[in-house]
């Protein structure tokens, strides 16, 4: 009796070392790993730029890397403020603060137990596309957040409206919705995608 009564307590005292192993792992990688090198050329820098063109009064495609719908950019306007430096290292505190936000939804979502706290932890550690978005500076830890909103809550259009007016690919969580013949929400998707994009367009 004693054998099964013990056995809980030995899977949740793996379950925490395999967490904490994810934890620290996910330290190394996407912290340690990256703070020496956000001072390296990255894609941040056009976002940076194509941010000040807009305080000039220009459009964001005067910078030849930028190929993101306009709103990006509008949205990166009080970054361009701040010198490249210290705009890049607030955007890898916002863009750690976005992956943690995500995992901790992701983590509600699947059952808020220690399975879905392993498998979270396992992907966050040990998923590369983190390091490099992190160390690029790219928007892809905001769209995962984004994206984990919208997993989170399938009827939600804000979230997948603002990710694909961001970054045009998120627009594919639509297609759920279109087989479900939810058309209210496909039309609330597309039409909030479409102001997002065409208002800093006229602006």
């Amino acid at each position: 009796g004693m054998r099964f009564t013990r056995q809980p307590a030995v899977r949740t005292t793996v379950a925490a070392g395999f967490v904490l192993f994810c934890f620290f792992w996910y330290i190394r990688q996407t912290v340690l790993a990256v703070l020496p090198l956000l001072g390296n050329p990255a894609d941040f820098t056009h976002y940076h730029e194509a941010a000040q063109e807009i305080l000039l009064g220009r459009s964001p495609f005067c910078v030849t890397r930028y190929y993101y719908p306009p709103l990006f950019a509008f949205l990166m306007t009080p970054l361009s403020l701040m010198d490249l430096g210290a705009a890049r290292f607030l955007w890898f505190i916002v863009s750690q603060a976005s992956l943690v936000t995500a995992a901790w939804i992701m983590w509600c979502t699947l059952g808020r137990d220690w399975l879905a706290a392993c498998v979270v932890g396992f992907v966050w550690a040990f998923g590369s596309a983190a390091f490099e978005s992190l160390y690029m500076g790219q928007v892809g830890p905001l769209l995962t957040l984004l994206l984990a909103v919208t997993y989170r809550n399938a009827r939600s259009t804000a979230a997948p409206a603002l990710a694909t007016a961001i970054k045009l690919l998120p627009g594919v969580a639509g297609i759920p919705m279109l087989f479900a013949r939810q058309w209210r929400a496909l039309l609330l998707l597309m039409s909030g995608t479409f102001l997002l994009i065409v208002l800093p367009w006229v602006a």
